[in-house]
């Protein structure tokens, strides 16, 4: 059962959109810069300006968290993390994002379950 609050569905169509728009205003941006700048600045600029966002846009359509029985899974566009959540009630282990140590997601996590 998926557990996100906007299905992937909906949200790539958006996403894309946003990852073309990010790149044409990159494009924009490089050749303003390119007018007063060498080439090979321009194109830096517009690769930093355009694809940066370009790629956080699409990634975010990767990303998803599962529950499958007792087992709740986060995953993202390089990785995943598995957690179970009936043998790790109140611990801080019950938190599926990627390197939280935070106490408070296990105790938030644990009262969810």
């Amino acid at each position: 059962m998926a557990l996100d609050l906007i299905p992937a569905q909906l949200l790539a169509p958006r996403a894309r959109r946003l990852a073309m728009l990010a790149i044409l205003g990159g494009l924009i941006v490089g050749a303003i810069v390119w007018l007063v700048a060498p080439w090979w600045v321009a194109a830096l600029v517009a690769a930093v300006v355009g694809l940066t966002p370009a790629l956080g846009a699409l990634a975010a359509t990767k990303r998803n968290i599962r529950l499958d029985g007792t087992v709740i899974t986060a995953s993202g566009l390089f990785r995943s993390h598995r957690s179970n959540s009936s043998t790790s009630r109140g611990s801080n282990s019950s938190c599926v994002r990627p390197g939280c140590r935070r106490s408070s997601c296990g105790s938030t996590m644990a009262a969810m379950a």
